[in-house]
């Protein structure tokens, strides 16, 4: 914020404060739009009380996992940022995880430690969001061969595998930035553009390295085999026929995939749709289906929501709660007037020499 005076400083500030909370508010909005809290509250009734600490505890170790990663690659990226300011970073930021584009108030939250800018660590999502697509296309195609599918399924995951492909190659790309930096250079509207764009390839390159993106891969695997261990333990205790622990990796995976391959917020609705699709092509009921389908999308996205919300009123009280100074200017000392002068105020004032005249 160089070359602004500090009231303008405090009102950007304040602004952005502002923008934050009305972000929140409106993810919680969405929440309750896309939440079936009928269904969520019918279908854990339904299950056992040691079935529903084993959910949580699954989705913890999912989130906490998830944060993890978000922190490595941000410090992969050559960002000077804590391991754990990088993990709260990201757990607080799902309390947005109903908005579409919700991913971005990690952003935010990562440069609230004062040592990381959001076009910086926009690196590490574009990293992070690669590695989820490598290590999902890996893992539906191993399923794919293991629950001896049909081999057209392959086309979905190979599709995939060859955007994340083609995302490297043109991150690491030379040539492509410098073009890409002539063309921002080239008008006055972007020329300001081009110093963050130069910054962010730069991050963004680091997280392209072959070990930074096998052990994101990693992470990604992992977490992807606890989502699939969510949806076994849904599926087996809501439903007699029950699903196998390779079947519901193949579900899972199979239905992110999709939800990458067709253009939606977070494969809003097509992975959810996905995921019933496949539950009912391995012998359980449409009906059946569907509502743990549903059951799934909502206990996720209220589970994220609540944590985030508890992460940022812990972690981060002074972006939600806290006051945004704003320095007065200071004013000119009044003159006292001549009346109000002190006898210590007249004695201390100089004399004038007196000067002799001729013949005086």
């Amino acid at each position: 914020m160089s070359g602004l005076n500090p009231r303008q400083i405090g009102r950007v500030l304040l602004f952005r404060r502002l923008a934050f909370i009305a972000v929140i508010i409106a993810s919680y909005v969405a929440l309750s739009r896309f939440v079936d809290l009928e269904s969520l509250a019918a279908g854990v009734f339904s299950l056992p009380s040691n079935v529903l600490l084993q959910l949580l505890i699954l989705l913890f170790c999912a989130e906490l996992v998830k944060g993890v990663r978000w922190a490595y690659f941000l410090r992969a990226s050559n960002l000077d940022i804590r391991p754990l300011d990088g993990m709260t970073s990201y757990l607080g930021a799902q309390a947005a995880t109903a908005l579409p584009g919700g991913s971005v108030l990690a952003l935010r939250l990562a440069e609230e430690h004062g040592r990381a800018r959001m076009h910086q660590a926009a690196a590490g999502l574009v990293g992070l969001n690669i590695a989820d697509m490598f290590a999902l296309s890996l893992i539906s195609m191993a399923a794919i061969v293991a629950t001896h599918e049909h081999h057209a399924q392959f086309l979905l995951p190979l599709a995939v595998l060859g955007v994340a492909t083609a995302g490297v190659i043109v991150i690491r790309s030379q040539r492509l930035a410098h073009w890409l930096s002539g063309i921002l250079n080239r008008w006055r509207l972007t020329r300001r553009f081009a110093p963050q764009e130069d910054d962010f390839r730069q991050h963004a390159a680091l997280v392209m390295r072959r070990r930074v993106l096998l052990m994101g891969i990693a992470f990604s695997v992992v977490t992807t085999l606890i989502s699939a261990g969510v949806l076994l333990t849904l599926v087996n205790g809501m439903t007699e026929r029950g699903v196998s622990p390779i079947e519901a990796i193949y579900i899972h995976a199979v239905s992110g995939v999709t939800g990458n391959v067709v253009p939606a917020s977070g494969g809003l609705g097509i992975t959810d749709a996905s995921q019933a699709g496949l539950l009912n092509f391995i012998g359980i009921g449409l009906g059946r289906a569907t509502f743990i389908a549903l059951v799934y999308r909502t206990a996720g996205l209220i589970f994220r929501s609540v944590l985030g919300a508890f992460v940022l009123l812990v972690r981060y009280p002074n972006v939600l709660l806290g006051q945004v100074p704003l320095v007065r200017r200071r004013t000119a000392p009044r003159p006292r007037p001549v009346a109000n002068l002190t006898i210590a105020d007249s004695l201390a004032a100089p004399v004038p020499a007196q000067v002799e005249t001729p013949g005086g």
